[in-house]
């Protein structure tokens, strides 16, 4: 433990990955693109952290949600890759990247269009 943080082994980063990659399988087969963000990745995760996952999908209203899965909490930001541009720069005007960082510091997962790399580059 560093300064209240915990940083997980490698191991728990990867079984995230695995669990977030199974559900954007599970729950969003036509997904165009998926990252997976937040403290996990970033590697200052802490025993309450939850599995940030960002999916897009070709068409659709953008919608967010909160569900256990696998044991983790999860937080499911549902887009477009237009919906996406809109929020970075809406919150890039109250300067808080928040989508901004959950796509660009964000492990890709899925990336069936190229919409995943070229959102990463934003």
């Amino acid at each position: 433990m560093i300064g209240g943080t915990y940083r997980f082994p490698v191991d728990v980063t990867e079984r995230a990955v695995a669990a977030a990659e199974r559900l954007v399988g599970e729950r969003f087969p036509a997904a165009t693109a998926a990252f997976l963000g937040g403290s996990v990745v970033r590697g200052g995760a802490t025993a309450t952290s939850d599995l940030d996952i960002t999916v897009l999908r070709a068409e659709g209203e953008p919608y967010r949600e909160s569900i256990t899965y696998e044991g983790w909490p999860v937080e499911l930001f549902v887009h477009t890759e237009e919906s996406v541009r809109h929020y970075v720069a809406k919150d890039r005007a109250q300067r808080r990247p928040t989508m901004a960082r959950l796509v660009s510091e964000g492990r890709l997962l899925l990336d069936r269009d190229g919409s995943g790399s070229r959102l990463a580059a934003v």
